[in-house]
């Protein structure tokens, strides 16, 4: 058995728990494209982290026809697996129950799918490019705020590189915004308590 089988077996628990989120990462400039999909591959980045690498190549603008880049979509852990699963939402993918059939499934739908196109909006937001998938072209409304995917990828070295995604990033910060205002207020009403006991 692999190493990316045994990652995928020890994984299957959150896999089948967790619920999708929606929402990508790239190098590209920011803008709206139409795409096609010409792989989604998993695999594990250089780091050791269990990870979906997908490919896109670009359709429109006519400027950029023919440019291919990259989104990483982690599956270490359940925030980065609900992202995910968001993203094969919109792409209409239907994954299966066990996470060790995830390759099969994803190579099958890739190559169903080969003449599909879909509208993608990338955006860079602190420092982290994300590539949310809008729909079917010509078909999408577009995104809707908070839904975002929180995803992002380091620049490689060479094209199709596999690096890794801070998927997570911005939720870490987030969680050490709150982490910093607890403390705090928790040290306040210590303070609080501390000024009641000594009168």
């Amino acid at each position: 058995m692999s190493d990316v089988a045994k990652d995928l077996r020890k994984l299957s628990k959150t896999w089948s728990n967790t619920e999708s989120k929606k929402g990508g990462g790239s190098n590209i400039k920011d803008g709206d494209y139409v795409v096609k999909i010409t792989s989604m591959t998993v695999g594990k980045s250089k780091a050791g982290r269990l990870q979906v690498a997908e490919k896109f190549k670009i359709l429109e603008p006519k400027k950029n026809k023919g440019t291919e880049f990259m989104a990483f979509h982690g599956l270490e852990n359940e925030n980065n697996i609900a992202y995910f699963k968001g993203h094969c939402e919109v792409l209409g993918i239907e994954l299966p129950d066990d996470m060790e059939e995830l390759p099969e499934v994803l190579e099958a739908w890739v190559e169903e799918n080969e003449d599909e196109s879909f509208d993608v909006k990338v955006k860079t937001k602190d420092g982290y490019q994300n590539t949310t998938v809008l729909g079917v072209a010509g078909e999408s409304e577009g995104s809707e705020d908070g839904e975002e995917e929180e995803e992002g990828e380091e620049e490689g070295e060479e094209e199709g590189e596999e690096e890794d995604s801070d998927n997570d990033n911005d939720n870490e910060e987030e969680e050490e915004e709150n982490d910093k205002k607890n403390k705090k207020s928790k040290d306040k009403k210590k303070g609080k308590d501390k000024k009641k006991k000594k009168k």
